[in-house]
């Protein structure tokens, strides 16, 4: 017996699995050669940070919280590192996610890393945000492992908010 999706009863099954609630807009046709810089000059600007495979949460008392302001990034070791701009959210402040070099051993007092999955089995993280995080942690992990061009072997270079790559040796 065959269905089509568009008779599946609202929610569609995917939409109970972790990690697929995001709701911002991506506005990729937007996106312009400064759309991070532009992004984090905004105030109201939110990031994850990512560090080994795993989200960097403050944490006071038992409570954990994984979002972070651009002010943060220095104290965090992801100033440097990749950026990428998520979207936007309904309020139209600008998401990101950065990776950190820290590793586990080296985060400062009050900080730990925790692992998506735990995240989630905690319930750390709203649904939406959650949605986010993969969002952030698959980008941030796609440019970890393509940063240099499969044809020449340059260094390739982060554009559309780190949505492409461009190798600026052979394009």
């Amino acid at each position: 017996m065959s269905f089509s999706l568009f008779d599946v009863p609202f929610p569609e099954h995917s939409a109970k699995s972790a990690f697929s609630g995001n709701p911002l807009e991506r506005l990729s046709e937007n996106r312009s050669a400064t759309c991070i810089q532009d992004a984090m000059a905004d105030p109201n600007a939110r990031l994850f940070v990512v560090a080994v495979g795993k989200l960097l949460m403050r944490e006071s008392n038992g409570s954990h919280d994984g979002v972070f302001k651009v002010e943060d990034l220095d104290k965090l070791a992801a100033g440097n590192g990749s950026i990428v701009l998520l979207g936007w959210d309904k309020e139209g402040a600008p998401w990101l996610a950065a990776q950190s070099d820290l590793v586990e051993e080296d985060l400062p007092t009050g900080f730990v890393a925790l692992d998506f999955r735990s995240i989630y089995i905690q319930d750390l993280l709203g649904a939406e945000e959650l949605g986010m995080l993969a969002q952030g942690g698959a980008l941030l992990a796609w440019h970890k492992s393509h940063a240099f061009c499969s044809r020449c072997g340059t260094k390739s270079e982060l554009e559309d908010g780190g949505y492409k790559r461009v190798c600026p040796n052979c394009g």
